[in-house]
C-alpha cells in the first residue's frame, strides 16, 4: 500500500494473505506466487552477506531486516546480534509511504555487560534520538462538528521483561519525539522496538528514522554524532576502534613526567603502571564473575526453592557432597576444565566453564551433572539420521544450555568409528532412545499403502546400540517425536516393529514426548532433566526444578474487561465445555463463560473446539454451521484449541479438520487465529494457560 512490494518477501509460517479494497479506485489488481522454505537460513550465506545464520535464524547486521537480511526496512521481526548502537527507520530512502497493516518489531539483541569499557559496566536502559518521525495524525472528518478520525499508527519501546517502556505516535504532543533530542529508557535488556501501523493512511507518511544507544548507569557510552557527552567532567567521546561510538572522557592533559625529574618520573611511571594493571584485573575478574553468575541464573536449569525448615540440612549436605565431587573431579580430569561441556572439547558456554571456581557462598543453586573422566558421558543419543538427526542436534543443545557441566555423545559430533558403538555405549552413563518414523506420504509419493513405519527399529546400528545398552543394563529414557511431518509416528507403530528380546525392557523406560512449540518444548525438557537426575541417581533428585522463563512460573495474567463474560462456545461444539472448564481453573477461575445463544454478543471471543466430529455430517454440525457463520459476519474474535490428545476418540490431524470443514466457513476466515493444540499428560497445563494467553 502506497508502494510497490519487493520483488521477493520471505516471512515465517504460518502467514495469511489478506486484500482490502474502497470504492475509490479500480485497478487490475495482484498476482503473487509463493513456495514454502524449511528455514530462513543454513548457512552464512543464506543471510544476504548482512548478518549470520544461528539455529535456522538470521541475526541481521545494523541496517539489515527481514528473515534473510535482504530489506533496509522492517519486515517482520528482525533480530540485531550484539549491536550497542546503531539505526532503525520504517521505509527505505527511496519511499515516501510506508506500509498498512503491518507490525514490525526490531529484537535489540545487545549485550548485558560492555566488556569494552574498564571497568566493564551493565546495559541499565536505552537511549533514543529520532532524526525523522512522520507518523498518521488523526484527520478533520467533520469541522462543524469537530469530529476528527483515529489512528493507532505508534512505534513502542519494549525492555528484556516486556515491559513497555514508552509509546510514540502522532495522536498527541505528549508522545510525539522531539527531532534530535535523546530520550533516554530504564530497563534489562535485550529491547524489542514494535512498529504498528492500522489498516490505512489517508495521505503519504515517511515514517520514522531513529538512531539507538546502549546506556550506562553513569551515561559513559556515547555517539559522535547523535549522542554526544552531557558530563562536563568527561565531555570527550573517544570513540572504539572501528566504531562510530564511544565513551565519555575527559580531555587530555599534560603527563605528571614532564614535571618531575626523568629517573623519578619513570620509577614512578612504572609503579603506577603495575599498580593499574592490577586493580584491572581485579576489577575484570569481579565483573567476570559476577557476570558468570548472572549468566548461570539466567541460563541453567534451577531447584524450587526448599521450605525454610529443610534448608539448613540441605545445605550442609549439598556442601560436603560439593567437597567430595571436587576432590573426584581433581582426581578424574587431570587438569581439565570441569565446566567444559565435554572433557577436553571447550564448547561449553561461559558460565559452564567459570561457575565451578567461584566461592561456595556465590554459586546459583542450578542443575549440574556430576564430573566424569576422559571419554565417558552423561547421555548417548541413539537416533535415526533418515528421520531424527536434527531432533537429536537440538536435544543435545538443549540440554547443554539448561545442565550445567553435562556431556552428552552425538555421533556426528564424538564418533569417528561406527565400530566403536558399543563401546560408547557403555561409557555413557543413560542412554536417550529418539523414536521418529515415516509414512508412505511422508517418505516416498509413490510408495506402496503400509501405514506408518518405524524408521528407529528399522536401523541395524540402533538396534545395536539398543542391544549394548541392554546388555550393560544401561538406563534407558524414550523421546517420542509427535510432528508427523518431522517423523511423528503413534508409540504402538514402535512398540510393534521393536523386536521382542528388547520389548519388554525398552517399553518399560521413561517416555517424554518431544515438541517444537517452546512453551511445549520447555515442558518437555523439564521432564527429561528430571528423569536424566533419577537415573543419575543424583542429590535432590526426587525435589522439583525448573527452568528460566517457564511459561507456567508466572502467574496468570488478570482478564479485565468492560464485557460481563469473556468466552462463548456452543452447546452443539462437543468438548468445548470441558476446554472452558479447564481455562477457567487455569485463569484462578477469573474466566467468565457461557453457552447461551442469548448472551454470545455479550462475551469477548467464541471458543471453538476442533476435532474431527466438529463438522462432521449431522445435525449439530450444521447448527454449529450457522452459529460460526453468524459470528464470522458480526466480526467477533475466535479462539481456536485443536485436540492433539494421545487417545482421544476425537483427535484428527489440522488438515483434515480444514477439509471436513464447509467451504463457506474457510472462505470468511475461520481459521485466520492460529488455533493452540490442545496435549494430554504434563503438557495439558501448557495448552490452557496458551488458551488463557489467547483469550
Amino acid at each position: 500500500s502506497g508502494s510497490p512490494p519487493a520483488a521477493t518477501l520471505a516471512v515465517r509460517t504460518p502467514a495469511f494473505v489478506a486484500f482490502t479494497s474502497d470504492g475509490v479506485w479500480s485497478g487490475s489488481g495482484f498476482e503473487l506466487a509463493w513456495s514454502a522454505q524449511q528455514a530462513a537460513c543454513e548457512t552464512d550465506a543464506d543471510c544476504s552477506g548482512r548478518g549470520s545464520c544461528r539455529d535456522g535464524e538470521c541475526r541481521c547486521d545494523v541496517g539489515a531486516y527481514g528473515p534473510t537480511c535482504s530489506f533496509e526496512k522492517c519486515v517482520g521481526l528482525s533480530t540485531i546480534e550484539g549491536a550497542v548502537a546503531g539505526m532503525l527507520q520504517a521505509i527505505d530512502d527511496s519511499q515516501d509511504d510506508y506500509l498498512s497493516s503491518v507490525a514490525c518489531r526490531w529484537e535489540l539483541a545487545m549485550p548485558t555487560t560492555i566488556e569494552s569499557l574498564d571497568p566493564p559496566l551493565s546495559v541499565t536502559g536505552l537511549r533514543l534520538n529520532f532524526s525523522l518521525f512522520e507518523l498518521e495524525e488523526p484527520q478533520v472528518t467533520n469541522p462543524d462538528l469537530g469530529i476528527r478520525s483515529s489512528t493507532t499508527d505508534a512505534v513502542r519501546v519494549l525492555d528484556g521483561n516486556g515491559t513497555i517502556l514508552d509509546t510514540f505516535s502522532s495522536t498527541s504532543n505528549a508522545n510525539r519525539p522531539t527531532m534530535g533530542e535523546a530520550i533516554a529508557l530504564d530497563g534489562p535488556p535485550p529491547f524489542t522496538l514494535r512498529f504498528d501501523t492500522d489498516i490505512n493512511n489517508p495521505r503519504p507518511y515517511r515514517g520514522f528514522r531513529a538512531f539507538f544507544l546502549a546506556a550506562t548507569k553513569e551515561e559513559t557510552l556515547c555517539h559522535a554524532e547523535h549522542f554526544p557527552c552531557t558530563d562536563v567532567e568527561k565531555p570527550e567521546c573517544r570513540l572504539f576502534a572501528g566504531e562510530a561510538h564511544g565513551y565519555c572522557t575527559a580531555k587530555s592533559s599534560p603527563p605528571t613526567s614532564a614535571l618531575l625529574p626523568a629517573s623519578l618520573a619513570a620509577t614512578f611511571a612504572v609503579l603506577l603502571l603495575i599498580g593499574g594493571l592490577c586493580c584491572v584485573v581485579q576489577r575484570r575478574r569481579r565483573r567476570r564473575l559476577k557476570g558468570i553468575i548472572e549468566e548461570a541464573e539466567r541460563e541453567f536449569a534451577r531447584w524450587e526453592p526448599l521450605p525454610e525448615e529443610h534448608r539448613g540440612a540441605t545445605a550442609l549436605r549439598a556442601q560436603l557432597t560439593e567437597s567430595i565431587l571436587r576432590v573426584r573431579s581433581s582426581l578424574s580430569f587431570r587438569g581439565t576444565d570441569v565446566g567444559d561441556s565435554r572433557p577436553g572439547s571447550g564448547n561449553a558456554s561461559p558460565a559452564a566453564r567459570g561457575v565451578r571456581s567461584l566461592p561456595k557462598r556465590q554459586r546459583p543453586r542450578v542443575v549440574s551433572a556430576v564430573g566424569l573422566p576422559e571419554e565417558r558421558y552423561h547421555c548417548f543419543l541413539s537416533h535415526v539420521w533418515s528421520s531424527g538427526q536434527d531432533q537429536a542436534k537440538a536435544l543435545k543443545g538443549q540440554l547443554q544450555r539448561y545442565v550445567q557441566n553435562i556431556s552428552p555423545f552425538l555421533d556426528v559430533d564424538n564418533l569417528d568409528d561406527t565400530a566403536r558403538l558399543e563401546e560408547h555405549v557403555g561409557n555413557s552413563e543413560v542412554v536417550i532412545v529418539l523414536l521418529t518414523g515415516s509414512t508412505p506420504a511422508r517418505s516416498c509419493p509413490s510408495s506402496p499403502p503400509g501405514g506408518a513405519r518405524s524408521d528407529y527399529f528399522g536401523s541395524a546400528n540402533c538396534l545395536r546400540e539398543l542391544h549394548a545398552a541392554v546388555a550393560r543394563s544401561k538406563p534407558l529414557l524414550l523421546v517420542l517425536e509427535t510432528d508427523p511431518t518431522h517423523g511423528g509416528v503413534p508409540l504402538e507403530v514402535h512398540r510393534s516393529a521393536c523386536p521382542a528380546e528388547l520389548r519388554a525392557k525398552v517399553f518399560s523406560a521413561p517416555l517424554v514426548t518431544w515438541h517444537r512449540l517452546r512453551p511445549f518444548q520447555m515442558c518437555s525438557m523439564k521432564l527429561l532433566i528430571v528423569e536424566l537426575l533419577r537415573a543419575w541417581k543424583a542429590a535432590g533428585a526426587d525435589q522439583p526444578i525448573f527452568l528460566p522463563g517457564d511459561l507456567l512460573r508466572s502467574p496468570p495474567p488478570p482478564l479485565a474487561t468492560k464485557r460481563s463474560l469473556h468466552v462463548y462456545f456452543s452447546r452443539d461444539n462437543a468438548g468445548a465445555a470441558a476446554v472452558a472448564a479447564g481455562i477457567a481453573e487455569a485463569s484462578g477461575q477469573q474466566l467468565r463463560s457461557t453457552d447461551d445463544p442469548a448472551q454470545a454478543r455479550a462475551a469477548c471471543a467464541f471458543l471453538l473446539y476442533l476435532n474431527g466430529a466438529t463438522f462432521a455430517a449431522g445435525e449439530r454440525a450444521e447448527v454449529l454451521g450457522r452459529e460460526v457463520h453468524e459470528a464470522l459476519e458480526g466480526d467477533r474474535p475466535f479462539v481456536l484449541v485443536h485436540e492433539r490428545r494421545d487417545g482421544d476418540a476425537g483427535a484428527a490431524t489440522f488438515d483434515d479438520i480444514i477439509a471436513a470443514t464447509p467451504a463457506a466457513l474457510r472462505d470468511a476466515g475461520i481459521y485466520r487465529p492460529i488455533a493452540t493444540p490442545l496435549h494430554g499428560g504434563p503438557h495439558a497445563e501448557v495448552s490452557l494457560r496458551l488458551g488463557l494467553g489467547q483469550i
